[in-house]
């Protein structure tokens, strides 16, 4: 679906359409290299784009990805009842308010292969999560985090590749990921 904005941009609108009409959140992320209409078509729609986000992109196989076992950690994906612990991780490493990693967490993406929840929890309490969205041959990698007293333990990179992992075993071959510049 991305690659294909830049040479038909007429189909990242439609594509925005057909989302807002569905009643799931959603949003975009757009490559520097994406033409001007796309961003003016997503403008009319009322999004807007920000300046000097970092991406990073990797596009191994599946076969090429190999994780190490963690002492401790626990990867697994989400069910319902981990939905508060996720808002407490999210609030904690992002600031994010309750209200919003609601969003994040709609009841009907549990439902949907394409949008998974990674987490990684020590002694059964969640200390890292990322969320990927596979979508045509790329997967995308949100909210990556770890919780301030597990970090420098490698459990954020291990959720990371979770859910590279998941994405590749699906229709995606190649991963984004958008990070903040201190990470």
């Amino acid at each position: 679906m991305w690659s294909r904005w830049d040479r038909y941009p007429e189909d990242a609108s439609a594509l925005a359409v057909r989302l807002a009409a569905s009643g799931v959140s959603w949003a975009a992320r757009l490559r520097p290299s994406v033409p001007d209409e796309v961003d003016e078509a997503l403008s009319d729609m009322g999004l807007f784009a920000e300046d000097e986000i970092l991406l990073m992109a990797t596009s191994l196989v599946t076969d090429e990805v190999q994780g190490q076992e963690l002492p401790g950690l626990t990867l697994s994906m989400r069910r319902a009842h981990d939905d508060l612990a996720i808002t407490e991780v999210l609030g904690a490493v992002f600031g994010t308010p309750p209200a919003n990693a609601t969003k994040l967490l709609d009841p009907a993406h549990l439902e949907c292969d394409e949008i998974q929840w990674h987490l990684g929890k020590v002694d059964g309490v969640l200390v890292s999560c990322a969320m990927s969205v596979v979508a045509a041959d790329a997967v995308a990698i949100f909210a990556v985090g770890t919780v301030a007293e597990a970090r420098e333990n490698g459990y954020g990179s291990a959720v990371t590749l979770r859910a590279l992992t998941h994405g590749f075993t699906g229709s995606a071959r190649c991963g984004v990921l958008t990070a903040s510049p201190e990470v």
